[in-house]
C-alpha cells in the first residue's frame, strides 16, 4: 500500500484486554496503522469490516448484514467493506457502504477519498445502494 513500515516497531493495544481473533478486525487495525503513519485521522463516522489476505486483498467475512446493522445502530454513517462476497447485503438506512478490493484502496478511501467525498453533496448510488470505490475516486479526482 506504499507505506514504508519496515523501519518501525508497531504495538497494537486493544482496550479492555479483548482478544483479536476476529478476521473482520484486520482491516480496522491496518487502517489505524496507516492513519498513525500518515498522521491523518480517520473520520469518526467511518467503520471498516474485512479480513486482509497475504497479497493485500480485502476478503469478506461472515454475518456481514448483522455487522452493517450494528454499525448503523451505533451511529456510523460510512462503512468500508470488501468488494467481493456472496452474501446478499441489506444496507441499513443512513449507512453508506464503500466497497474496496485491496488495502491500498481501503487506505485511500479511509484517509483521503471518503472524507473528501463526504464534503460533496452529490451521491451516486446504484440499485444495490452501494457506492463503488471507482466512483469515489472520480468524484474527488
Amino acid at each position: 500500500a506504499g507505506l514504508k513500515l519496515n523501519v518501525f516497531d508497531a504495538y497494537i493495544n486493544v482496550i479492555g484486554g479483548l482478544r483479536l481473533d476476529e478476521p473482520g478486525a484486520d482491516l480496522p487495525v491496518a487502517l489505524a496503522i496507516a492513519s498513525s503513519y500518515r498522521d491523518t485521522p480517520i473520520a469518526d463516522d467511518l467503520v471498516a469490516i474485512g479480513e486482509i489476505g497475504l497479497t493485500g486483498e480485502i476478503r469478506s467475512v461472515s454475518h456481514m448484514n448483522q455487522r452493517l446493522s450494528e454499525a448503523a445502530r451505533l451511529g456510523f454513517q460510512k462503512c468500508l467493506i470488501p468488494r467481493g462476497g456472496s452474501e446478499k447485503l441489506e444496507i441499513p438506512a443512513g449507512l453508506t457502504v464503500y466497497r474496496v478490493r485491496n488495502i491500498r484502496e481501503a487506505i485511500e478511501a479511509a484517509l483521503d477519498g471518503v472524507s473528501a467525498f463526504s464534503l460533496r453533496s452529490v451521491q451516486h448510488e446504484d440499485e444495490t445502494n452501494y457506492i463503488h470505490y471507482e466512483w469515489v475516486v472520480n468524484l474527488i479526482g
